[in-house]
């Protein structure tokens, strides 16, 4: 029998974590977040599906053909935007634009801008990086070690920019925006049903 007082088991510390184990935590951190946002991209666009079946008041099962014929969301989603174009009203009696057409424009823009980050994670690589630093004596020592998601060197070869690295803050930001996305996108299609058939 021990006479020492008993800690609680928060109280007690651990030993630091090896670099090893952080990193790996790290990198199961990152490639859930890349996995999470990939599956709320899948949310828009099922929910963008619905939005082109309500504008064409078509069965769905035809609008699915033409739909999902559509290679990416990025083509589905000009798509949707021709089709809205088409069918909405540009002005209401009085001059001003149509309420409808105006959230729309709004809604495409937003997501379309969201949809850059989203295709940076689906297409581009993500791995351990590094920051390096450089010594008086050349030698280099390395200072910051995450993951991330960034251009790949075969990408670059286009000569178009780099794209902006992502790490688990921005995979976190995104994946709020896109949230926000996804309920105003799906509010748009209840008010897009509620309109009368014109």
């Amino acid at each position: 029998m021990s006479l020492e007082p008993k800690t609680p088991e928060s109280e007690k510390s651990e030993a630091p974590e090896s670099a090893d184990q952080w990193l790996r935590a790290e990198e199961k951190e990152f490639l859930y977040l890349v996995g999470a946002a990939i599956t709320d991209w899948a949310e828009i666009d099922g929910t963008l599906f619905n939005v082109c079946a309500a504008i064409l008041k078509a069965n769905k099962r035809h609008v699915a053909i033409i739909y999902y014929r559509t290679p990416t969301l990025g083509a589905r989603l000009t798509l949707v935007d021709e089709l809205m174009r088409a069918t909405l009203p540009e002005t209401v009696p009085g001059g001003r634009i149509d309420p409808m057409t105006k959230l729309w424009s709004t809604l495409h823009r937003d997501i379309n801008d969201a949809l850059s980050v989203r295709n940076q994670l689906a297409h581009s690589p993500a791995s351990p990086m590094t920051e390096i630093e450089n010594e008086a004596d050349g030698a280099f020592a390395i200072t910051d070690v995450w993951w991330g998601s960034a251009m790949s060197r075969t990408e670059k070869l286009r000569g178009r920019g780099d794209k902006k690295e992502l790490r688990i803050g921005d995979v976190q930001d995104h994946r709020k925006v896109v949230g926000h996305l996804w309920i105003r996108l799906r509010d748009f299609e209840i008010k897009l049903q509620a309109l009368p058939s014109q």
